[in-house]
This record gives structure tokens, C-alpha cells and sequence, in this order.
């Protein structure tokens, strides 16, 4: 974060406000929450793959599902090394920043799975057993060794790339491309996509165009009113 605070407060009975560390470290996210900034925000965001995030947090994969830690608590030297230094321009930062990553992962394992992900995202039902078959493995197999990699099972990763390829579509301008778009998103039928939509958003597809159209211009996220911010 390089600019103003950013506050972040899971959607469940009796949370809190956390204010985010300037350099956090997010974990997968299958379940939405509330986010709040007083103005303005800046952030830069950099990808990992699931072994690079277990290296890099010292946790195993099922701790680190809709988790965001201070990269201070887990990785104290390269959270140093990543810090802006005083009048750093951003351009110059980014490149630094580049250099320092790419020497910490320099001798990471490749992820064993990572060919599957394909097949979870534009598969239909069969989608689990044909990444297992592809890797061959049983299904059981898969499941078991998907959960130990990425923390969560297989179909729950597959629901959550479906709906977040439906809301790039409905984004006008979305900062990141699908990958998948020539590809149609494998739901039953639309019943079927609005529901696993509203499970996974709290929203319908036609309420996110509703809730986008009065603010709200970064992708997966929709203005709100009703939750009190961490200060007034």
C-alpha cells in the first residue's frame, strides 16, 4: 500500500477491522468481505503460485485460505528489502522489487498441478476426474493432493475461477484480462450461474451491474453503505 490505509473486515457475526499492513501478503480468497478506505487508494500487486506462497508465508496451504498477513511477521529481511526507500520513484521501486523477488524464488520447485488449473476452469462436471486422468492420478488422489496444494478442494476452486470469470465480464474495464475468453464459463444453465454467483458475492450478477454503475471501479468490488467503517 503506497498511499492512504486500507481497512479489511470479513463478512461474518461480530468481526473486526483490521487496518493492512503496507506490505501484506494475501492468501486466496473464496469468501468476500468489506473493504474501506478513507480516500483514494494506491496498491501494487505481484502473483504467486501456490508453492511460492507457502515458501514465502511458512504455512501450509489450509492457513493460509482468506488470510492476509504482515509479510513483516513471516519474512522480516525481504520485507525490508522491499520497503520504498525515501523519494523512490515508483518505476524504480518496481524494478528493484523485481530483482529482490526473483532472487528469493530463484530455486523453487515447480507446482505439480499447475497444468489442471486449465481444466478446472473451462471443464464442465467432469472437470475433477479429467485433471486427475491428466496427471494420472485417481480422483481420490487429486482431490487429496489439490487440498494439500492449494488448501481448499478442487470444485471449490473451479466454483470460484466460474464466477470470477462471470465478473470480468460484467466489469466494462477490468484490470485483468480472462484468460479463458474464448472459452463459455461451464454452468448448467443460467439458474444455475446466478446461484453460484449470489453464493459466492452475496450479489446476483444484475445487482454487481447495479452496485458497479454507482462507483466502485476496481474489479470485484462493489460500493456499499450499510457497514459502519473502522472510524468516523
Amino acid at each position: 500500500m503506497l498511499d492512504q490505509p486500507y481497512w479489511l473486515r470479513d463478512a461474518t457475526a461480530n468481526a473486526e477491522w483490521r487496518r493492512l499492513p503496507r506490505i501484506a501478503l494475501w492468501g486466496p480468497r473464496y469468501d468476500w468481505c468489506y473493504g474501506f478506505a478513507a480516500g483514494r487508494i494506491k496498491a501494487f500487486g505481484i502473483g504467486l503460485s501456490a508453492i511460492g506462497l507457502r515458501r514465502i508465508s511458512q504455512r501450509a496451504a489450509s492457513q493460509l485460505v482468506n488470510i492476509v498477513l504482515d509479510l513483516r511477521d513471516v519474512q522480516p529481511a525481504l520485507a525490508e528489502a522491499l520497503e520504498p526507500l525515501a523519494h523512490e520513484a515508483f518505476d524504480t521501486w518496481r524494478l528493484r522489487a523485481e530483482h529482490v523477488l526473483l532472487a528469493f524464488f530463484q530455486h523453487s520447485e515447480p507446482d505439480p498441478l499447475a497444468s489442471t488449473l486449465d481444466i478446472l476452469a473451462t471443464a464442465d462436471g467432469s472437470a475433477v476426474s479429467r485433471a486427475a486422468a491428466a496427471v494420472h492420478l485417481s480422483s481420490r488422489q487429486y482431490r487429496r493432493a489439490f487440498a494439500n496444494l492449494y488448501g481448499v478442494a478442487p470444485k471449490l476452486y473451479q466454483r470460484a475461477v466460474r464466477v470470477d470469470r462471470r465478473i470480468r465480464q460484467l466489469h466494462d474495464t477490468p484490470w485483468e484480462a480472462d484468460g479463458y475468453a474464448e472459452t463459455p464459463i461451464a454452468y448448467a444453465d443460467q439458474p444455475h450461474a446466478t446461484r453460484e454467483f449470489r453464493a459466492m458475492t452475496g450479489l446476483s450478477p444484475g445487482e454487481y451491474v447495479r452496485e458497479k454503475r454507482s462507483g466502485g471501479l476496481t474489479l470485484r468490488s462493489v460500493p456499499t453503505d450499510d457497514v459502519t467503517p473502522p472510524f468516523r
